[in-house]
């Protein structure tokens, strides 16, 4: 066998060892170290009136846990809504600006990006080895006699991603996702009961 033959083999065989042990370190890092992101339960703020015409806000927020070995980088929460153009409402006794996707009219899919609950709400955080985050989910505004529901925008609650009449039952889906984790989702349903809008997990 020529020379030039044995070099040849030799580095096909160095790449494909390089490759084998690339393959081996990411499966023992996926196994190992990733953070692991999972998404908890509901965890429901009612605020009190401090007067009789101010209105009962309910704030939903949901854990969110990091059951791996690393921090999480960069997590955002998404929540993305089936609903009608014609459900969606202007927030008339909060009267704060709504985002609304270009083209509304005819789409059922609606929704985006959340923000956190934290100081200043932000829209991404690290969520430290084997610890919680809270991600603002809704709001649940009863005024009246008159319920609607408020999602709040990566903006935090000064920009609403879209506002719901609590009317009926809507169905939408909850993801999750990080810079060095992989993406988890879950679907839900919002039921109105009562002066409220509970989450629940499917």
């Amino acid at each position: 066998m020529e020379s030039w033959e044995l070099s040849i083999i030799s580095i096909i065989g160095t790449a494909l060892a390089m490759l084998v042990v690339q393959i081996l370190a990411r499966i023992i890092y996926d196994r190992f170290k990733r953070p692991i992101l999972e998404i908890g339960k509901d965890n429901p703020l009612r605020f009190p009136r401090t007067k009789a015409n101010q209105p009962l806000i309910t704030h939903h927020s949901i854990s969110i846990k990091n059951r791996g070995k690393t921090a999480a980088k960069n997590c955002v929460g998404t929540i993305i809504m089936d609903v009608a153009p014609r459900d969606l409402i202007h927030p008339f006794i909060t009267n704060l600006p709504v985002l609304l996707p270009p083209n509304i009219s005819g789409k059922r899919i609606i929704g985006g990006q959340v923000c956190w609950a934290k100081s200043g709400n932000p829209d991404r955080i690290t969520i430290n080895a084997h610890d919680e985050a809270m991600l603002d989910a809704y709001r649940v505004v009863c005024n009246a006699g008159h319920v609607h529901i408020e999602f709040p925008s990566e903006m935090g609650w000064g920009v609403l991603r879209m506002v719901l009449s609590a009317s009926k039952e809507y169905s939408g889906i909850l993801r999750i996702t990080a810079e060095n984790a992989k993406c988890v989702e879950k679907r839900f349903k919002l039921k109105p009961i009562g002066h409220d809008v509970v989450i629940e997990f499917i």
